[in-house]
């Protein structure tokens, strides 16, 4: 029997963009490469991964590692000097080359908790994160604070240059926090991207600004890279997909975000919200049950007031 070409009329296309509406957007899963420890990510450069399985929080913290034959760059440390050492040690097993800077990408204490096994390097990190460092460990000893606050700050970027490498120091904008900060190495198209990104994990917003973390995003999927590297999550084993990664959480931070604007469309306050909004097609994501909840509030907070 021949077949039939009926013409598109905008009533079908209309059919279809209702049906579309119908279904929540599917963000496919990735085959992640679940190894702990120091993992190559191409000669020179690495990351770290140290697992964290209590329910509820982050299955993996990591940590950035750039080898050159002038020194090596840490991009973060660990929540205590121990689990620091122990990615020293890790780094002393690739290179006999010394740690000359520590750049951190985010002032929250998984990541900094460790700075002090650093004191040997030079400490980078954005003027904001200098001060809210300086909150967090307002009451610590004079010396502990010497040894974990920054000693250089930037505003918009900075730029290393060590062991023929350029690297980028970049603000992208406000994300996970007002502090974040992003590790690209031109060249090798190496983005190292600490909390601003979370792979096959719900992220945590309980400090992040929503709207300003998804244009963050889009800075950063803009940017020449061919890997990005998450500050929490495993990796998939074809490191290109992490650019899917990366799409994928940008949809689901729109998904939460368009679902708490409804609710406060409706005038439903932040608990309202919270036993209103479930999203069934991000439940695969680790950290679901608690991390949505303290997505809405902020989220609430964030379209109701100026969140600070």
């Amino acid at each position: 029997m021949a077949s039939v070409n009926r013409p598109v009329t905008g009533y079908t296309v209309m059919f279809l963009l209702f049906g579309l509406c119908l279904f929540p957007f599917h963000l496919p899963a990735q085959e992640l490469d679940r190894t702990l420890g120091l993992r190559e990510l191409k000669p020179g450069f690495y990351v770290y991964l140290h697992g964290d399985d209590t329910p509820g929080v982050s299955s993996t913290f990591n940590n950035g590692v750039i080898v050159t034959n002038e020194g090596v760059v840490v991009i973060d440390t660990q929540r205590t000097e121990p689990l620091a050492r122990r990615v020293r040690e890790a780094v002393a097993r690739v290179t006999k080359q010394p740690i000359r800077y520590l750049i951190s990408g985010t002032p929250h204490n998984p990541f900094t908790g460790g700075n002090a096994a650093y004191a040997d390097a030079f400490r980078i990190g954005h003027e904001n994160y200098r001060t809210d460092l300086m909150k967090l460990i307002r009451n610590a000893p004079a010396d502990e604070k010497m040894k974990k606050l920054p000693q250089a700050t930037y505003h918009d970027s900075m730029t290393l240059y060590l062991g023929g490498k350029e690297i980028q120091i970049l603000y992208l904008g406000r994300a996970h926090s007002r502090a974040d900060a992003a590790v690209f190495i031109p060249e090798d198209r190496i983005l190292y991207l600490s909390e601003i990104f979370y792979s096959e994990e719900l992220p945590y917003i309980s400090e992040g600004y929503c709207a300003d973390w998804l244009k963050t995003l889009e800075k950063a999927e803009a940017m020449k890279a061919d890997i990005f590297v998450p500050g929490h999550g495993f990796l998939p084993r074809d490191l290109k997909q992490t650019r899917d990664g990366l799409r994928n959480q940008r949809q689901v931070l729109t998904e939460i975000l368009d679902a708490v604007r409804k609710q406060v469309e409706k005038g439903a306050t932040a608990d309202e919200a919270v036993r209103a909004i479930d999203l069934p097609q991000l439940k695969r994501f680790k950290g679901y049950e608690r991390a949505l909840e303290i997505a809405v509030r902020r989220i609430h907070r964030e379209l109701t007031t100026a969140a600070p």
